[in-house]
């Protein structure tokens, strides 16, 4: 679940792979999504684990345990893009800025993408399973993630050397 910054819309996910973004103040819900595959696909695979709304652009997320991530208009409905992992998606977070989007999958690796263009901007690795959360600095620069391989990690983006 995600709450706008601006406290109106609120967006869920499902198992069902569907997820949706609601106007808090009229009960209504603004626009829907399915993180399902065109054809086959259950709803083990096709559940929407992570969902966020942009803090600067008119923008809604889906990441599901497919590996799937995709990025809607939320005034249209449409699909901007659809971005394949290897692994499914457990967590997501915007960058305050609003083009930046962080996913963390069961394949150990947290991934930053550009929500302008649909590509891959870095790859986080080290763990050698599952990331079970991650959380964001304000500023992007520090990246924390936590695996079921007990450990946590810091990413440092501004020195990755450290």
């Amino acid at each position: 679940m995600d709450c706008h910054h601006d406290n109106v819309l609120v967006m869920s996910g499902a198992t069902d792979g569907t997820a949706r973004v609601w106007n808090s103040a009229a009960g209504k819900c603004v626009s829907g999504y399915s993180a399902g595959p065109e054809t086959g696909g259950d709803e083990d695979t096709n559940s929407v684990e992570a969902v966020g709304l942009s803090r600067s652009q008119p923008l809604a997320a889906v990441g599901s345990l497919n590996g799937t991530l995709g990025v809607y208009d939320i005034p249209t409905g449409v699909q901007r893009h659809k971005c394949s992992h290897p692994g499914g998606i457990v967590r997501l977070q915007w960058a305050e800025s609003g083009y930046l989007l962080y996913t963390s999958c069961l394949d150990g690796v947290t991934r930053i993408w550009d929500s302008r263009t649909g590509a891959t901007v870095k790859q986080l690795s080290g763990h050698s399973e599952e990331i079970l959360d991650m959380a964001v600095s304000r500023d992007g620069n520090i990246v924390l993630t936590s695996s079921g391989d007990n450990t946590a990690r810091v990413f440092n983006l501004q020195k990755p050397e450290r």
